[in-house]
């Protein structure tokens, strides 16, 4: 990778920390966010998520379409429950179990929401902050990266 010797230093550093660590990388489309963050850590992800945009969602399926994709991302990982996920609970119970079942001593979470077409449901989010209160013992870092609304 040419360029960008500042990012990764900062990148790289999360891993050294003593605490848990959480970096948002936000940026214009297009300018290589989440090629960054792959290659700084050589694709070594705990769990790695892309969120489906809205966009390209239909009306009424949109938290089913979200949660497939969710629960792909989980079986990526190693999770292997045959159960649909039906919430956003049992989302972050699934990545609770990715968490115990990894090895790594620190770990890297990665999610991607790309796009200005995400509706972020306030359930979400509230789930989303239990799990971190909850788990940020165990997750070294946790790397998101957003486009810049344009």
């Amino acid at each position: 990778m040419i360029g960008r010797i500042e990012e990764q230093k900062l990148l790289l550093s999360l891993l050294e920390e003593d605490e848990p660590q959480f970096v948002a990388v936000f940026g214009r489309r297009r300018i290589g966010k989440t090629y960054l963050v792959r290659e700084v850590f050589q694709h070594r992800f705990t769990f790695q998520h892309t969120g489906v945009s809205n966009a390209d969602l239909f009306p009424g399926t949109r938290k089913r379409n979200q949660l497939e994709k969710f629960k792909e991302s989980l079986t990526e990982a190693g999770y292997n429950s045959p159960e649909k996920l039906k919430s956003w609970n049992d989302a972050f119970n699934g990545l609770k179990e990715v968490i115990r079942h990894s090895s790594e001593r620190k770990k890297a979470i990665f999610k991607l929401y790309t796009g200005t077409k995400y509706a972020i449901h306030p359930t979400l989010i509230t789930v989303y902050g239990l799990f971190s209160n909850a788990y940020a013992a165990d997750i070294q870092a946790v790397i998101t990266a957003n486009d810049l609304f344009e």
